[in-house]
């Protein structure tokens, strides 16, 4: 994964400012974001067997893998490890009507 070995080429450049410096990279903009995370990017080139079966999956059941992050953020709020904090705000919304 091209992102994963640029973050190693560069681990003083971080945030935000990874996110600027590979815009003009021929990645995806999903991809580019995701310099900003070293440890979600680290694994995921690491295990990239897992990372395409993800994707698979994802393509094949968007609705369902939706469904599943929802329960895992439920289960994270209901232990507290969901939580605002100075990296982010937690905000909790009720489900659209209807679904």
């Amino acid at each position: 994964m091209h992102a994963a070995r640029w973050v190693k080429a560069n681990p003083n450049v971080k945030g935000d400012a990874a996110v600027k410096a590979v815009q003009n990279q021929p990645w995806d903009t999903s991809v580019k974001s995701l310099v900003a995370f070293p440890q979600i990017l680290e694994p995921m080139s690491d295990k990239l067997d897992w990372t395409q079966r993800l994707g698979d999956a994802f393509l094949a059941q968007q609705k369902e893998v939706f469904a599943a992050v929802q329960r895992l953020r439920a289960r994270a709020q209901e232990s507290g490890n969901l939580k605002s904090n100075e990296q982010q705000k937690v905000i909790v919304e009720p489900a659209p009507a209807g679904g």
